[in-house]
């Protein structure tokens, strides 16, 4: 069979909707082809990849064609020509909170739970997991730490109004 096509209209694709009290923004919509994933091997195999597969194992390989969401929310997959996997994630809504100051057990349980990957774990909500999927809570406290000074680096002073 050749390949598919589709076309479908979205909104929020460059301006994610707002998060309030230090919450960050939500993704906006990001898709496009992943190629040589091991996907659909994986299906044939009767294990069912997640989104957090392909981010871990064939990200570089992904070419977005519309803006670039750096948190992906709902996902969906479907098979393209050459068995490349389709991946489009979708409009979340925007954070509530400082996420630098959650719960890390809380963190580590949605991690286990699958609602948040491990790379967001680290990156966003600066919770350091060990191999058990448990945290570690002085690597926690220095990541933390990292992740607070480097909102600084680069931030400009407001400017004065009369």
């Amino acid at each position: 069979s050749g390949p598919q096509g589709g076309i479908w209209c979205s909104d929020r694709n460059a301006v994610p909707s707002q998060g309030i009290f230090g919450g960050y923004p939500s993704s906006g919509v990001y898709f496009g082809a992943i190629g040589e994933s091991g996907a659909w091997e994986s299906l044939q195999a009767g294990r069912i990849p997640i989104f957090e597969d392909l981010e871990r194992d064939s990200w570089d390989k992904f070419i977005p064609e519309a803006s670039k969401a750096v948190w992906p929310q709902n996902r969906h997959l479907e098979k393209g020509a050459g068995g490349e996997v389709f991946v489009m994630t979708f409009v979340g809504g925007g954070g509530y909170g400082d996420p630098l100051t959650r719960d890390p057990a809380e963190v580590a349980a949605d991690v286990v739970e699958g609602v948040v990957s491990s790379v967001a774990a680290r990156s966003i909500y600066g919770v350091a997991l060990n191999v058990d999927e448990l945290v570690d809570g002085s690597a926690t406290e220095t990541l933390r730490a990292h992740l607070r000074e480097q909102r600084v680096v680069g931030a400009t002073r407001p400017v004065d109004r009369p």
